[in-house]
């Protein structure tokens, strides 16, 4: 797996900025890939992700965080507030948001 942080990750191995040395010749559109071994060569006409390509989506950690405070307000919540709001520990969310940026601080 590589996590690249800041791209967006590419549909296809044509949009690919890891895409080098593209030609064309009678028999369709071609490129190396920069993070497969030997540089293997990619038919970019074929307008899919490769394979072997070890790219891959990763999930915002805001949407991570949001879903642990979701959780939070299903399973833990305290008790309702006068106008029927849900309470939750504040500290329990500073704890999810602090386990999230130590996570995104040792890649």
């Amino acid at each position: 797996m590589i996590a690249i942080k800041n791209i967006k990750m590419p549909s296809s191995c044509y949009e690919c900025p890891f895409a080098e040395n593209e030609r064309t010749n009678d028999y369709g559109s071609f490129c190396e890939c920069a993070i497969l071994e030997d540089y293997e060569t990619i038919n970019l006409l074929e307008r899919s992700k490769h394979l072997n390509c070890p790219l891959i989506e990763q999930e915002s950690i805001l949407d991570k965080i949001r879903a642990e405070i979701e959780w939070l307000k299903l399973h833990k919540a305290e008790f309702l507030t006068s106008d029927n709001k849900i309470c939750i520990d504040s500290q329990e969310v500073l704890d999810i948001i602090d386990k999230y940026k130590a996570e995104s601080e040792e890649v």
